[in-house]
């Protein structure tokens, strides 16, 4: 009885929550602060999706035993997410947010990137993280995501073949990884031939920080005192 009251009281909480944007920003917009409002949405749809991508993508596309997955991260984020976004994005008068672009080919690459650095510094973490990559999972992620093998595959052929030598130190990073002083998460990217992978800085009262995208930049230079703590 406990559990069931407390879950209706966080859905209760949650629905009052997600139904007070779209009144906020008409009340911005009508009041001549479109601009205002265009730049919240961007902001906060591009910090919800970092945060997003590290905890449901892992989840969905490696935790998920192979037959038990509807959908990929990819499919679930294009059906639920982005659809819905433009459509009320559109109908509120406001456009998508300039970054857009980047934000769909994020979906190809950002949450593959989280997944093998968490198990990376699987030591780091508190719990056993879950390779998910075995012949089936990997079938299975290349016809989600064309190219997953020759990218993302070909790190994993590295891992395997030293595990299953034995020599699990040399899968092991030596060194801590590069935090995004917006999102708080390590900058990752892609590996394999497709290798790009940018330090974005920026010098701000003397000091220097890094962020993992362009986008993740311009949130910090907008509000730099909420970040730079």
């Amino acid at each position: 009885h406990s559990f069931a009251s407390l879950i209706s009281s966080v859905q209760t909480d949650e629905s009052r929550h997600s139904q007070q944007g779209g009144p906020a920003l008409k009340i911005l917009i009508e009041n001549g602060k479109q601009a205002q409002a265009q730049q919240l949405i961007d902001v906060a749809i591009w910090r919800s999706w970092k945060l997003f991508a590290v905890l449901t993508g892992p989840i969905m596309d490696y935790y998920t035993p192979v037959e038990a997955r509807k959908q990929s991260f990819k499919e679930f984020m294009l059906e639920w997410i982005v659809v819905q976004f433009e459509r009320q994005l559109l109908d509120l008068g406001l456009a998508k947010p300039w970054y857009w672009d980047t934000l769909m080919r994020d979906l190809d690459i950002t949450h593959h990137g989280m997944h093998m650095g968490v198990w990376s510094w699987r030591r780091t973490v508190w719990w056993n993280p879950a390779a998910g990559v075995t012949p089936a999972e990997r079938d299975w992620l290349e016809e989600k995501y064309p190219g997953w093998n020759s990218r993302w595959g070909r790190v994993w052929d590295v891992i395997t073949e030293n595990l299953l030598k034995g020599d699990e130190a040399a899968t092991l990073p030596e060194t801590l990884p590069l935090i995004c002083h917006m999102s708080n998460l390590p900058i990752t990217h892609i590996p394999g031939d497709d290798w790009d992978v940018q330090d974005y800085t920026l010098e701000h009262e003397g000091r220097l920080y890094h962020f993992g995208s362009e986008v993740d930049r311009w949130c910090f230079q907008i509000n730099p005192d909420h970040y730079k703590g």
